[in-house]
């Protein structure tokens, strides 16, 4: 592949300069403190029944005696079996002057129609989804929240992650089919056919409705989003997941981009069995065991420290496609990552460790196909620890870059059973990351004052500010050996230079929830009930609750990756 004519330091201070372009307007945006996002409510069942007539229909009075006594409806936790489109025709109520479709067993907070209104007066949403609170389930009292994302279309296709009730503006309602066709749709089409036609999408950030416990999870409608695909012109292979908790989008790719895979190393070596092995010997060959033949040039950039016998192993695992670039210099990992990312024409670049190893079949051929969407910039696979358990199912900014999940089983759903799904995330690892060459120039690449910690989260917020959104992918997993590499320690002075640039996202992350508990890097609501920590984890857990109490008061929880919580949890 040809390399590009222009000097090499030439084009790495045009990156510099286009990051510091980009690093002043986040400065300006968000670099200001602007404290977390407070008040979040959670109420008790009253809200949800004091209605003015003429905002929720009459309705007849044994529908309206079981919702009032709380919907007890009984349904072992957990289970999710047999999950279909809930088919139940939605409700249709008008107020402050927004359509409200009302799935089957909902009841609408008493000032839901404000909460909306006032939600949407800052912005062009003409779409507002909002948070829910479910009450019953097997215990007395019982009751679990909901607490949804921001705006995530990658997950909308998944699963109808947005709720069973949705308020859109009259002339959004007319352009997507009308109230009467809208109403009769499973809660799932409804959802996709109005994000369609949408201007904007808006999330209320407050428990909008109350249903029942047995409805708390998110509905699934294969054929409807079937239909989404074709309307939308997305080629993707559709299919229900074998639990039917969400469906599997796999787009196809329309041509066959090339790509630069970048591999930074100084040739750390591991001990097994007596023999010596390369790790990234192994990020090699695994790379090329599952997607050689979509990989154009492997470019390794060498440390000076490297071992001439690492250097050895390594270009014979590479073979013909290896470029080899040197690094002299103190550790700057963005840095490695820049000067080779000038250096190549490919269409896309793979940010790869090292200590990676790649798990699963056609890896880039499944992460390609998200960039076939324009509006998205980054995408990222599920990463695993060695022995398996999560590293991080993409970065939750709660109110430090969290890695979402670090610690827990692969087995884990998580909140909402958001770690079964391709989602809209804040920010990922680079440890294995896919993004356009051209994406990467025009955000000024990585910046090179993060040289190790952090540099992927401001990459992907600067992807954000120019328009472009970060996927995680769990259809994709590789296993990152990072504690054999290095101590993962946190950087105060990274951390400020993170939050000079971006402290309003970092205190308030557009996709994670102000109802969530902070210093928190699981799904939780903040709530201090073994019913939140179940959902949360998506699973039952046995818990000490003096133990997670004293857990949560201690400063550790403040600091990135300390990540000690999973290892008390049973279950």
């Amino acid at each position: 592949m040809s390399t590009p004519g222009h000097d090499v330091n030439e084009a790495l201070a045009a990156l510099a300069r286009r990051d510091a372009e980009l690093g002043g307007e986040a400065s300006e945006l968000f670099g200001a403190p602007h404290g977390a996002s407070g008040g979040y409510e959670f109420p008790d069942f009253e809200p949800f029944t004091g209605f003015d007539r003429e905002f929720v229909p009459v309705t007849t009075f044994l529908p309206r005696l079981r919702t009032a006594l709380g919907n007890r409806v009984h349904s072992r936790w957990g289970d999710v079996s047999g999950r279909r489109p809930r088919s139940g025709r939605a409700r249709v109520v008008t107020a402050e002057g927004w359509v409200f479709f009302v799935g089957a067993g909902c009841t609408l907070h008493a000032a839901a129609g404000r909460m909306v209104a006032e939600s949407a007066a800052a912005g062009r949403a003409d779409l507002v989804y909002g948070d829910s609170v479910h009450f019953g389930g097997d215990e007395p009292g019982q009751s679990v929240h909901q607490l949804r994302p921001g705006w995530s279309p990658e997950r909308l296709r998944a699963h109808c992650y947005v709720g069973e009730v949705l308020a859109a503006r009259p002339e959004l309602v007319d352009r997507a089919g009308g109230a009467r066709r809208l109403a009769r749709c499973s809660s799932h089409e409804r959802a996709l056919r109005l994000a369609e036609s949408a201007h904007g999408v808006g999330r209320v950030p407050a428990l909008l409705y109350a249903s029942p416990h047995d409805q708390r999870m998110p509905a699934v409608d294969e054929a409807a989003v079937a239909g989404h695909c074709r309307r939308a012109a997305i080629d993707a292979s559709v299919t229900l997941s074998g639990d039917t908790t969400h469906v599997r989008v796999v787009r196809r790719t329309s041509v066959r981009p090339t790509t630069a895979v970048i591999i930074p190393t100084r040739g750390v070596s591991v001990n097994e069995s007596g023999s010596e092995r390369v790790l990234a010997v192994t990020a090699i060959e695994t790379l090329l065991q599952n997607c050689g033949d979509e990989v154009d040039e492997i470019m390794v950039v060498f440390d000076e420290e490297t071992p001439l016998s690492a250097r050895e192993a390594i270009l014979v695992a590479a073979g013909e496609k290896v470029r080899v670039i040197e690094f002299r210099g103190e550790f700057n990992f963005a840095r490695k990552i820049n000067i080779a990312a000038v250096r190549t024409e490919a269409d896309h670049l793979l940010l790869l460790n090292d200590d990676v190893e790649i798990e699963t079949p056609e890896t880039l051929q499944v992460l390609r196909g998200y960039l076939e969407d324009p509006g998205i910039g980054l995408v990222a696979p599920l990463l695993l620890f060695g022995d398996g358990t999560v590293q991080s199912a993409g970065h939750l900014l709660n109110p430090a870059p969290f890695d979402l999940y670090r610690g827990y089983t692969v087995e884990s759903s998580g909140g909402g059973e958001m770690l079964k799904v391709a989602r809209e995330a804040s920010s990922v690892i680079a440890a294995v990351a896919l993004t356009r060459r051209a994406d990467f120039v025009g955000a000024g690449g990585l910046c090179e004052e993060f040289p190790g910690d952090y540099n992927d989260v401001d990459y992907a917020l600067k992807l954000a500010l120019g328009g472009k959104r970060t996927v995680i992918t769990p259809y994709v997993r590789c296993r990152h050996l990072e504690s054999k590499t290095r101590r993962a320690v946190p950087d105060s002075g990274a951390i400020a230079r993170l939050g000079a640039r971006w402290s309003a996202l970092i205190e308030n992350d557009p996709l994670g929830n102000p109802g969530l508990q902070r210093f928190e890097f699981i799904w939780k609501a903040d709530v201090d009930t073994h019913w939140a920590l179940n959902e949360a984890l998506g699973r039952s857990v046995r818990w000490d609750s003096e133990e997670w109490r004293a857990l949560q008061d201690s400063p550790d929880r403040q600091l990135h990756r300390t990540m000690y919580f999973p290892h008390k949890v049973t279950g």
